[in-house]
C-alpha cells in the first residue's frame, strides 16, 4: 500500500507549490487566472469540497496523533537519561522516533495551514467576482 507519510509530502508538495505560484511577483497575470480559475472550478465542486474537509480532518488527525508521540518519545528520552546503565543504542532509537513525530507534527501541521491559505485565496477569487458582477450591472 502507499504509505501515509509518503501521500504527506506529496500533499504538502502540491498545496506548496500551488501557494508559492499565487505569491510569486514575477508570475504573468494570464497563468495566474488560469491557475485561480482552475481552483475555483474545482472548489465549487460539493465533492470536492466534501474531499477537501476530510483531508484537512484526517490530516488534522495526525498531527495531533504526532504531537502526542513526540511527547512520549521526549518523556521516555529523559526517563532512559535518568538511569546510567541503559543501553546507548536506545537512546538514539528513542530519539530518532521523537524527531521522526515532530518531522510529522511540523509537516501535517503546514498541510492543513496550506489548506486554509486556499481557501482563503478561493474565499477573495469569489468576492472579487462578486464586485466584479456588480460593477458591470451599473
Amino acid at each position: 500500500g502507499i504509505n501515509a507519510e509518503y501521500m504527506g509530502y506529496v500533499l504538502l508538495a502540491v498545496e506548496a507549490a500551488i501557494v508559492g505560484l499565487l505569491c510569486l511577483p514575477f508570475l504573468p497575470l494570464v497563468l495566474k487566472r488560469l491557475l485561480m480559475r482552475g481552483l475555483r472550478t474545482l472548489m465549487h465542486q460539493p465533492a470536492f469540497r466534501v474531499m477537501m474537509l476530510a483531508i484537512f480532518g484526517i490530516v488534522l488527525f495526525l498531527a495531533v496523533e504526532s504531537y502526542l508521540e513526540a511527547g512520549k518519545m521526549n518523556a521516555r528520552k529523559h526517563e532512559l537519561q535518568m538511569h546510567a546503565h541503559v543501553h546507548h543504542m536506545q537512546l538514539i532509537e528513542t530519539t530518532s522516533r521523537m524527531f521522526r513525530a515532530q518531522r510529522n507534527f511540523y509537516m501535517a501541521g503546514m498541510t492543513d495551514f496550506l489548506l486554509v491559505v486556499l481557501y482563503g485565496f478561493n474565499q477573495q477569487l469569489q468576492r472579487i467576482g462578486q464586485l466584479q458582477r456588480e460593477l458591470k450591472e451599473r
